[in-house]
């Protein structure tokens, strides 16, 4: 799964729509869309606050569609 997807799974686990969550994270619905669509990739620091959101871990969020750099960013926490 991509990182959108998982995103898009975990939100939905929690009944929120993407308005809710782009609420939480003082963004748009539709940027919440657009990451979910796979549109636009979440920088690290912001795939923290959606995972917060979420109340889940980084790691849980991070799907096949993430850069290597990134995946190492999380080993270093």
């Amino acid at each position: 799964m991509t990182t959108g997807e998982l995103i898009k799974e975990r939100r939905t686990e929690l009944g929120l729509s993407q308005r809710e969550l782009g609420e939480r994270l003082g963004v748009t619905g539709s940027m919440i869309g657009q990451y979910e669509n796979g549109t636009r990739t979440p920088k690290f620091q912001t795939l923290c606050k959606i995972a917060a959101a979420l109340e889940t871990q980084v790691a849980n969020l991070y799907g096949k569609d993430v850069s290597f750099e990134d995946g190492l960013k999380i080993l270093d926490k």
